[in-house]
């Protein structure tokens, strides 16, 4: 469950994992902004010019904007790119769902309440249990296979053991 106020949000980023989410808005609506996965993070994430710029990339966060900074300085020139994006506006009672890896910002406009949650579906899970080694969880990766081993050999035939 999410509460926020007005103007609160997520700033543009990717799910991690390789999961796949879906957000119910209870109370209140929200502003999303959804890009494809293959537009590049610099694309999404442009330098900031001045102190504010300079502050964000000594954190080692160039172009970080929070969601309302993005949709009023960044869309409006990524509008004319053509990048495949998707603006939903999400009133109370709507949910919204996208598939893994799709970049998303989201702004509160009115006080909200609403239930989250992302997930691994079967056809990324190769993918899921990659990302999650790379991130140093390898031994949720290692639960996650044993725990399928036997769904991922059906799809792959007898063609040998899973690793």
């Amino acid at each position: 469950m999410l509460a926020g106020p007005p103007g609160s949000g997520s700033p543009m980023h990717k799910d991690p994992w390789v999961y796949s989410s879906w957000n119910a808005s209870l109370v209140g609506s929200k502003r999303w902004i959804l890009f494809p996965p293959d537009i590049p993070r610099v694309v999404l994430h442009p330098p900031q010019q001045g102190i504010v710029g300079s502050f964000f990339t000594a954190l080692g966060l160039p172009g970080y904007r929070s969601a309302a900074d993005f949709m009023d300085e960044v869309l409006p020139t990524l509008r004319e790119g053509g990048l495949g994006h998707v603006e939903v506006l999400q009133c109370p009672g709507e949910v919204v769902a996208f598939p893994a890896g799709w970049w998303h910002a989201v702004v509160n406009l009115d006080a909200t309440i609403a239930v989250t949650e992302s997930f691994g579906e079967p056809c990324n899970l190769e993918a899921i249990v990659r990302t999650l080694s790379e991130g140093n969880l390898k031994a949720f990766a290692e639960v996650l296979l044993a725990e399928n081993r036997q769904s991922l050999e059906s799809r792959i035939g007898s063609s040998g053991p899973v690793a």
